[in-house]
């Protein structure tokens, strides 16, 4: 009997169990949700793949689990029709995942397609009978644990418990290292502002410091902006009406609280905020009060009392009830329903649509198309339409809603009271409805039609017109004139749009600003600096002849105006700015042609001014004469700071050059010491930002000294190397010479030995056959005499067998014994030594021999 041995083969997979599922969620809780073979390898059991599987089927916590509401079951039916067999493109719009909506819309074509057999879901096709394997266990609720888990069940949780539990492997230790670095450092970082702060040095705080963020600040610039070129249109009017808008101090941005309003959220947080900034007020001004106050809110004497509730009076009565009841039961022939409608069921009829499409054959054999129910249509979108159905109101009138049921009592919209058989006498009131889109009954176009017929019928019955009368309506002379304007085809003076008298004025204003601009000063126009402390321009003038004192009271009007009506930075609480007569424009650009001519005579006469024969301006011809001139003009004037003024210097004292002298120095000190602050700030700024790359940059130069040194001994290394290598190639042709004439050498001594060998077993071949020989003729002897035993030939025989093999295995030892020191200092490495080899052949034969006369 034959017994195969075969290896057992284990297929990951099967389905999930408590522990597998708990397992998984702690791994994924530590390894995340994109190392799945670190997570399938703390379960012996499953892959990495179903793991990842079971995770987004099942575990997820965004998964809903509950069961299938009727909206959603619409939403899938219609998804499923627009978009077959693309399940995952359908389960996010739906809520669920791709196997759900699988699953629940082949339940539901299941329950369509049994519905009349009577569909019981414990006899699902697909249902898993006893024995078989389920092809998707990640979609199914995890199996409950055993009592009595294996060996590798046991030996996974115990794994997976100490690895999950281990929380100070290399990459913790280094974390805590890096906490424990950082607070050092922050530590230092304080401990070194306190010196500073106790020495008068203020830094500024981390908070307040930039940091640089690496990548795009959203806050500041637009991402990837591809700025519009330069277009055909001129944008320079809009940059001017930008640059004064930002002038003009009345001017604020809007924001969207401008223009929506503040919102209700932020104005009760603002309101809650001053509640309780009321409450802590009270609450440290009068302590009593506030308790007194807690107390009486507590007092359960306080609470408001609950007032009866008053009911309006109710529209119908008792008596207009019982009218109603007799009215519906003598005229209504259709009472209103006073129950909800029963919700028609529109997930069963689409599913039964889908199900018959799917078995539908195809166009190209003919035929006509299979009858669907469409009576639902509210399938129109993506999502379904919803339709509301509630209990109808008795009172509600039925030409609005436009539905079946009772109508009023009274009005031209009641009930009519007839029958079929034309026994009630039809009232005038019972006109049935004549609008569009209503839906009336056979009766009801049938009475439409015939009083439509009667009405044909009448106004043919009328009698032809006898007279023709043609009335003209008066005009008036006003209307006349504009009717014979039109004729002859003047254009008429018709009242302006209001968007035109807008732009009209939008257009005025705009020319307005401009010419209010154009008598700006050109220090505003410019946008030159003002000053923030306007200068007093309130004196006198001593001559009103002098022209000097006017243009200096005018000039210092002017920057007085400027400083106040136009400042650098708009202020909220500005004075007003002194008053300025307008001026006129010709008188303004005759003034302006007057100074230009001055300037050119004043350039004409000066030696550092020429003019540019193709622009026609003058500009500087000797800059560094010019400079030079200046300080020359500089040395000799001295500023005296007690009284403050300025002096020639060749007028000026011995004690007023001194104290000249004095003043610069001061000045220069205080400059000098401002400076000097300025530069250590600046200094130990940037020892703060760059002490890092300091360090880093001396390390980096240690490791590039090491790394030069390395590389010099490199290279020693490599040129000793080389003559190495140089005096190894020159003695290798000698030593091949040498080792292949030792192996010429030891081929011819292995043939001589291998021809000594051959004439050896000769030899022995023929002592065999003699001796062979000699044993049968010994037999035969002994077989003809019958004297000796054959127990004692037998020992005769083997004692002498046994002293010949001792002899010659003695020979051939001693042979070995001369060859073995010749062939060992010959023989090279890794080839087999002829002496050792063979001699075991010899004693094979012998023992071979030995067995025959033993069979002998």
């Amino acid at each position: 009997f034959f017994s195969i041995l075969t290896m057992r083969i284990f297929i990951k997979g099967g389905s999930w169990k408590n522990t597998e599922d708990e397992i998984l969620k702690a791994a994924v809780m530590k390894y995340g949700k994109n190392q799945w073979a670190r997570v399938a390898s703390l379960l012996s059991r499953k892959s990495a793949k179903q793991c990842k599987a079971r995770w987004y089927e099942w575990l997820d916590p965004s998964i809903k689990k509950t069961e299938w509401t009727k909206e959603e079951e619409e939403k899938l039916l219609h998804l499923a029709k627009v978009m077959p067999c693309q399940w995952r493109t359908i389960a996010p719009l739906v809520g669920r995942t791709a196997a759900q909506c699988l699953e629940h819309y082949e339940k539901l074509l299941d329950q369509a397609q049994d519905k009349e057999e009577g569909y019981d879901p414990e006899h699902d096709p697909r249902r898993l009978r006893p024995g078989e394997i389920d092809p998707m266990p990640e979609n199914k609720p995890a199996r409950p644990d055993a009592l009595d888990m294996d060996e590798d069940e046991k030996e996974m949780l115990s794994e997976a418990r100490a690895r999950l539990a281990n929380t100070k492997g290399k990459k913790a230790k280094r974390k805590a290292r890096e906490r424990q670095l950082e607070e050092a450092r922050r530590l230092a970082q304080l401990q070194k502002r306190r010196e500073l702060k106790a020495a008068g040095i203020e830094l500024p705080s981390y908070e307040r410091r930039k940091i640089r963020k690496r990548g795009i600040d959203y806050n500041k610039e637009i991402a990837f902006e591809t700025k519009a070129p330069m277009g055909f249109f001129d944008t320079a009017e809009e940059e001017e009406e930008s640059k004064r808008r930002k002038l003009d101090p009345t001017y604020k941005s809007l924001s969207a609280e401008n223009m929506e309003g503040k919102l209700r959220v932020n104005q009760e947080k603002k309101d809650r905020r001053q509640d309780k900034k009321r409450q802590e007020e009270n609450q440290r001004k009068s302590l009593a009060d506030h308790f007194s106050q807690i107390n009486q809110m507590n007092d359960p004497d306080a609470e408001v009392k609950r007032r009866p509730l008053m009911m309006p009076q109710p529209q119908v009565g008792d008596r207009e009830l019982a009218t109603i009841a007799k009215m519906g039961v003598a005229v209504t022939p259709q009472a209103t329903p006073q129950h909800t409608p029963r919700i028609e069921d529109s997930v069963g009829q689409e599913a039964a649509n889908l199900i018959v499409l799917q078995n539908a054959q195809t166009p190209l054999l003919g035929g006509s198309n299979e009858p669907l129910n469409e009576k639902f249509k509210d399938f129109a979108g993506v999502t379904p339409q919803r339709s509301a159905i509630q209990t109808p109101n008795a009172l509600a009138t039925p030409l609005i809603r436009g539905a079946e049921g009772a109508t009023p009592a009274m009005g031209p919209g009641m009930t009519p009271v007839r029958d079929s058989l034309r026994i009630n006498e039809m009232e005038v009131e019972a006109t049935p409805d004549m609008r569009p889109g209503i839906k009336r009954d056979k009766e009801q176009r049938q009475m439409m039609l015939e009083q439509k017929r009667e009405l044909q019928t009448a106004l043919d019955r009328m009698p032809q017109p006898e007279n023709d009368y043609e009335l003209q309506l008066s005009i008036s002379d006003e209307q006349r004139q504009i009717m014979e304007q039109q004729e002859k085809g003047y254009k008429l003076e018709l009242e302006p749009d209001a968007a035109e008298v807008a732009a009209a004025k939008k257009r005025e204003q705009q020319r307005l600003e401009e010419e209010n601009w154009k008598r700006q000063t050109q220090a505003v126009q410019r946008g030159l600096p003002r000053p923030h402390q306007p200068p007093s321009y309130e004196t006198e003038v001593r001559d009103p002849r002098d022209p000097e004192e006017l243009l200096e009271k005018e000039k210092l009007l002017l920057v007085h105006y400027d400083a106040l009506a136009n400042p650098k930075v708009p202020k909220k609480k500005a004075r007003a700015p002194p008053p300025l007569e307008a001026e006129d424009p010709e008188v303004l650009e005759e003034a302006r042609r007057l100074l230009h001519k001055q300037l050119e005579d004043d350039f004409a006469r000066s030696n550092y001014f020429a003019k540019d024969p193709e622009t026609g301006k003058y500009g500087l011809m000797d800059y560094d004469k010019y400079l030079q001139d200046c300080e020359e003009v500089d040395k000799d004037i001295l500023f005296l700071p007690n009284p403050p003024r300025y002096v020639l210097n060749k007028t000026a004292s011995h004690s007023e050059r001194l104290s000249a002298a004095r003043h610069a120095f001061e000045v220069g000190r205080v400059h000098m010491t401002a400076e000097t602050q300025k530069a250590a700030k600046v200094e130990t700024r940037v020892q703060i930002l760059t002490g890092g790359y300091l360090k880093r940059s001396e390390t980096l130069m240690e490791a590039l000294v090491e790394l030069h040194q390395q590389n010099a001994d490199g290279g020693i290394d490599y040129a000793c190397f080389l003559n190495l290598q140089q005096n190894e190639m020159m003695a290798l042709k000698q030593r091949l010479e040498d080792l292949m004439q030792d192996v010429a050498e030891q081929n011819k001594r292995e043939k001589e030995l291998q021809l000594e060998y051959k004439r050896l077993q000769d030899e022995l071949a023929d002592l065999r056959e003699l001796k062979e020989k000699e044993r049968q003729e010994r037999i035969a002897k002994n077989r003809k005499r019958g004297g000796i035993r054959p127990e004692e030939l037998e020992r005769e025989m083997a004692q002498q067998a046994a002293a010949e093999a001792q002899a010659a295995a003695e020979a051939e030892a001693k042979a070995q014994a001369d060859v073995q020191p010749k062939a060992d200092t010959q023989a090279p490495e890794g080839e087999p030594k002829a002496a050792e080899a063979e001699p075991m052949n010899v004693d094979d034969e012998e023992e071979d021999d030995d067995d025959d006369l033993d069979e002998d």
